[in-house]
């Protein structure tokens, strides 16, 4: 923690060492999170037309890509690209159901007054 009240956490790759590490830090009698904001970041592939290597980029939606089921190499249908299956539906790639974002407890929308203010 520096001298102006700003934590730096890694937590590792993966959605489980992330939430028990945050979870251990707001469980911790230390500290005083009531007024804390949390910002997550993660790793994501860009189109090199669009950003360069390195680049930092803030989403309004964020989406949980860890949730899948893999199929075993072997049993794969023919026609399908990857055995990678989102949690909830029935092939790779498969589009939502629904056009609603949120409620899924996969897809989070940000605070977009955040997302939006001009960095210092």
């Amino acid at each position: 923690m520096n001298k102006d009240g700003a934590l730096g956490v890694v937590t590792g790759v993966g959605t489980a060492r992330a939430s028990a590490t945050i979870m251990a830090l707001g469980l911790d009698p230390r500290f005083d999170l009531t007024h804390a904001y949390i910002v997550v970041s993660g790793i994501a592939g860009i189109d090199p037309a669009v950003g360069s290597l390195g680049s930092a980029v803030w989403a309004d939606w964020v989406v949980d890509g860890d949730l899948a089921h893999e199929i075993d190499a072997r049993e794969i249908p023919k026609d399908w690209k990857t055995g990678y299956v989102p949690l909830g539906k029935s092939t790779p790639f498969e589009q939502p159901r629904t056009a609603r974002f949120g409620d899924d407890g996969i897809t989070y929308h940000l605070n977009t007054t955040l997302v939006d203010c001009p960095s210092t």
